[in-house]
């Protein structure tokens, strides 16, 4: 039984926001989907698409890519910028997989069976209907066999539960990056010259080439509002490479362990007045994910985007992307 005859013996009904041009395929995907169960309300330019998503409340976006106005890109896009987390799957007259990049769930090429369309649909919106349960009880899934629950700090894999607890020290570091064997508490600023703290950046690049930033909370008493990478100080008796998969995996809710790519370089910084001098060891992970696999931490985080190399760019031209300059080359290899 697929999940849209659930509900209609429930007297719910599943709403899909169609856009479409063609009159043709237009008229027959509205008859097959309204013959399943679903309720359809279709738009014939990417404009009153945009105009009837903002106003209405939809289970469901089917998209044709090469719509008038704005097109299925801009409406993934735009969509996605929102944080809204609504599936899309895309109906077209080619393949349009790289829509997955882009934060479409799933793509079907017009031609394909009706039970074809109805499977997809209905596994679209039950994953995201999952997703969103999971979520509102902290619990995200990072993979099929692990899952990180936020609100007691629980990572599961394969059943095997592990506790990841927040300690209070770091190590300390002398100038040849070696550990001296004494520790400090987290951000106690007593460091002496030529002794430094460990901190790491994580920077995930798709293989379209893009990268996965974020946005700085506006409570933030430094750089509020400015762009970043993921990133923090490594814990007492914490490697560099956990640190950074241990930073990513809080942050993002992505897991870049098996991952390729890895460490790229490291650069120091020396603040004697303020008793805080510091290692940053840079790291950067390739990873192919999609939106939907995110989970940011929402007292950290204001928003993230899904940028090119140019875009970070043009935030640190702006000066509003932190640490551009000293790991911009990162960007550029």
């Amino acid at each position: 039984m697929y999940i849209h005859d659930i509900l209609t013996q429930m007297e719910e009904k599943i709403n899909i926001l169609y856009a479409e041009d063609n009159t043709t395929a237009a008229m027959i995907y509205t008859e097959i989907l309204e013959e399943a169960g679903y309720t359809v309300t279709l738009a014939k330019e990417g404009n009153k698409a945009w105009q009837l998503y903002e106003t209405g409340t939809w289970d469901l976006l089917l998209l044709d890519m090469d719509l008038p106005g704005k097109d299925g890109h801009e409406l993934i896009r735009l969509v996605r910028e929102k944080g809204d987390q609504v599936p899309i799957v895309i109906l077209s007259s080619v393949n349009h997989n790289h829509a997955l990049y882009e934060g479409a769930d799933d793509y079907l090429v017009k031609g394909c069976s009706v039970d074809d369309v109805k499977a997809r649909l209905d596994k679209a919106i039950a994953r995201t209907k999952r997703l969103n349960t999971e979520k509102e009880q902290g619990l995200f899934r990072i993979s099929p066999d692990t899952t990180f629950n936020k609100n007691n700090r629980l990572l599961t894999i394969s059943g095997k539960r592990e506790e990841l607890k927040g300690m209070e020290y770091w190590d300390i570091y002398d100038k040849n990056k070696q550990p001296t064997g004494r520790k400090m508490k987290r951000n106690d600023w007593c460091l002496k010259e030529d002794e430094y703290h460990l901190t790491v950046l994580g920077v995930i690049r798709r293989p379209d080439g893009k990268y996965l930033i974020t946005r700085r909370v506006l409570t933030k008493a430094w750089a509020p509002g400015w762009w970043e990478v993921s990133g923090g100080a490594a814990q007492a008796g914490e490697s560099s490479e956990e640190a950074v998969r241990r930073e990513v995996l809080e942050e993002t809710g992505l897991d870049v362990n098996g991952c390729a790519g890895g460490y790229m370089f490291t650069y120091h910084r020396e603040n004697p007045l303020e008793g805080d001098n510091y290692f940053v060891d840079v790291y950067r992970f390739e990873k192919d994910f999609k939106e939907e696999d995110l989970h940011l931490q929402t007292e950290e985080t204001a928003g993230y985007k899904i940028a090119t190399a140019d875009e970070i760019k043009a935030l640190a031209d702006e000066g509003i992307f932190l640490h551009y300059d000293s790991i911009k080359r990162v960007f550029e290899e």
